[in-house]
């Protein structure tokens, strides 16, 4: 039981996130990288489930914490 790849790269000022896969809330908490307010956009590189199967638990996670919206970018048919 794993979990696809995914990226949160944090910068002083911003944290961006690639790909979210289902689980990566989990695992992230777990590990203590989870996202945080600096985070200013979610890119997916497809709309298979392995690239966006987290979107709904990384949106549930940052709006309990307070985070006003996230921008989500990726291929044609992602709203």
């Amino acid at each position: 039981d794993g979990v696809a790849p995914g990226v949160l790269l944090t910068l002083p000022s911003a944290q961006y996130l690639f790909n979210i896969p289902e689980g990566f809330s989990r695992l992230a908490l777990e590990h203590k990288v989870r996202p945080n307010l600096h985070l200013a956009a979610a890119f997916t590189t497809s709309l298979q489930p392995t690239a966006v199967g987290g979107i709904p638990a990384i949106i549930l996670r940052l709006s309990q914490d307070g985070h006003g919206k996230l921008q989500l970018v990726g291929p044609h048919g992602l709203k």
